[in-house]
């Protein structure tokens, strides 16, 4: 064996890549290298590294156990837990004692983070009598002791024997259509307060009862909250006034707001807010134009930065048609600049709407733009001069994506100079351009035609932009040079049959099938990242 792998220290560092980690929540805007090995990939390589050696084996074990896919690979660690082939579920074939937990146990120290099964994993699951002997057997102690992040399906099974103090995040996340009241869920969070006082992250993909809104309001220590956008009005205007209670509070998820008349706000100053949430950061929301403004004109402007608006149509509560103020307007932008949000960093706002590229103006005077995002918007037009009036006012812009309406005016390859030119951190950028006078193939050869942007990792078009034939080898080469550090560039999934038009984005997939040497499912993979269905 390598000298290197018999320091600990150093082995451990180099199988730390190979750990699988929950997922961030929201949605992912830059890759790296790592991004292309699985979890699957990285737990078979932790695995065969377990059978090297015994050495070896102590250091991969606590990574490769840290994170799993439900409790059912602990599970069947208890010898008499075995499968039945005719009801194709794991069942208990005698009683239990308590030298069946010794080998349990000691894996199940090693466990951090447990996640949902995934689509392709085994349909064998656990008969429901099998946790309630076990919870006879255990009483209220709990299944693994130190579990950090327990991520779970409405049913909540085996939820309760989970919950331990160390636990510092749930995440119950709907899949489908699992629509409807969920009271295995609601039974969960009442359980919250009293069983896991230390919890900083909720993440909540059902409409909780009236009761769990009480309970979430007793997790003093609360730093991250998030309800499903997909239920309509779960956190009410009152509501949100109680959140003040949760000193700590640093991530709103607020879900699908009211959509009742805007009430008269009390008076104000320009940076005086209506609620006051000192560790306030971000805020996610969906709402349409004048229930966005009144949502952001009582938050702090001093200390939030970034605002996630899911743009809906608005229709008053006392009213049968909607309010078309359900097409997205300038007054949100114009909002957020008033407001004087100094420390804003990051804004995206997703909304089928036409943006007037008048409306970005106001934005230009925050400086701290890192993350500009407006996914789904179809800017009427966009000029090279607007991308530079953006680059330059956002020198330290990470991530841009911002799509052109059908057949209209498209920034041109000089806007890539653009941001190669002010924002050197830019890491990924999504940008719909003319590809009509892209440089010759012969002529990309001459440095002063090439200003690379260094650090974009991620890059894609709408599927309503089109390449001509012709030109696919030069773009081809013209984003190879421009682009040294990409790691996956592709085509969005968008609706190409606007005005009557319909382009085929087979020769973009082309430009980038040349651009990059990925097999299909690396390419499944990484795009599944990026747009998780």
């Amino acid at each position: 064996m390598h000298p290197v792998l018999q320091i600990p220290e150093l082995l451990d560092l180099i199988l730390q890549n190979f750990c699988v980690s929950p997922p961030i929540p929201g949605r992912r805007m830059t890759l790296s290298p790592e991004d292309l090995l699985s979890d699957k990939d990285k737990r078979r390589a932790l695995y065969n590294a377990t059978l090297t050696s015994r050495g070896i084996a102590k250091c991969a074990l606590p990574i490769l156990w840290s994170t799993i896919d439900g409790v059912a690979p602990l599970l069947r660690l208890i010898p008499p837990l075995q499968l039945d082939i005719t009801l194709k579920k794991w069942i208990l074939v005698k009683t239990l004692r308590k030298e069946d937990f010794t080998r349990f146990d000691s894996f199940a120290k090693l466990v951090k983070n447990i996640l949902p099964l995934q689509k392709n994993a085994s349909r064998h699951g656990i008969h429901s009598s099998v946790l309630f002997q076990i919870c006879l057997f255990r009483g209220a102690q709990p299944l693994v002791p130190h579990l950090q992040t327990l991520c779970i399906s409405p049913s909540c099974e085996y939820g309760s024997m989970l919950l331990a103090q160390s636990l510092k995040c749930i995440r119950i996340i709907r899949k489908g259509d699992s629509y409807g009241p969920h009271p295995e869920a609601w039974n969960l969070i009442s359980l919250l307060p009293e069983r896991t006082p230390y919890l900083e992250e909720i993440q909540i993909d059902v409409s909780p009862s009236t009761q769990n809104m009480r309970d979430i309001l007793e997790l003093k220590h609360l730093r991250r909250l998030s309800f499903s956008s997909f239920d309509h009005a779960t956190v009410g205007l009152g509501y949100f006034k109680e959140l003040e209670r949760l000193p700590n509070i640093e991530t709103l998820g607020l879900g699908s707001l009211p959509s009742g008349r805007p009430q008269a706000a009390e008076e104000k100053g320009p940076n005086e807010s209506l609620h006051e949430f000192p560790a306030l950061e971000n805020i996610s929301f969906t709402s349409y134009n004048r229930g966005a403004v009144q949502i952001l004109s009582q938050l702090p402007s001093n200390t939030l930065k970034t605002i996630v608006l899911n743009h809906t149509a608005g229709k008053y509560d006392d009213e049968e048609e909607f309010d078309w103020d359900s097409e997205f307007s300038g007054e949100v932008l114009s909002f957020v600049t008033d407001k004087q949000f100094a420390s804003l960093t990051k804004l995206q706002i997703n909304s089928w709407g036409t943006l007037d590229p008048i409306w970005l103006n106001p934005l230009l005077r925050i400086h701290g733009i890192e993350t500009f995002d407006l996914e789904f918007a179809r800017c009427s037009y966009l000029t090279d001069e607007m991308v530079e009036a953006m680059t330059s006012a956002w020198p330290r812009l990470e991530v841009f994506r911002l799509y052109v309406e059908d057949g209209l005016c498209q920034p041109s390859l000089r806007s890539f100079r653009s941001f190669a030119k002010h924002c050197p951190n830019l890491q990924s950028l999504s940008l719909d351009f003319d590809t009509s006078a892209v440089p010759s193939y012969e002529s990309h050869h001459e440095p002063s035609n090439i200003l690379p942007l260094e650090r974009v990792s991620v890059f894609s078009v709408s599927s309503c932009a089109c390449v001509h034939r012709k030109d696919v080898r030069s773009l081809t080469e013209y984003l190879r040079e421009s682009l040294p550090s990409l790691v996956f560039a592709f085509v969005e999934n968008r609706d190409n049959r606007i005005m009557g038009l319909c382009y085929d984005s087979r020769d973009w997939s082309g430009v980038f099938s040349g651009l990059l040497e990925l097999n299909a499912e690396e390419r499944r993979s990484l795009k599944n990242i990026l747009q998780p269905q």
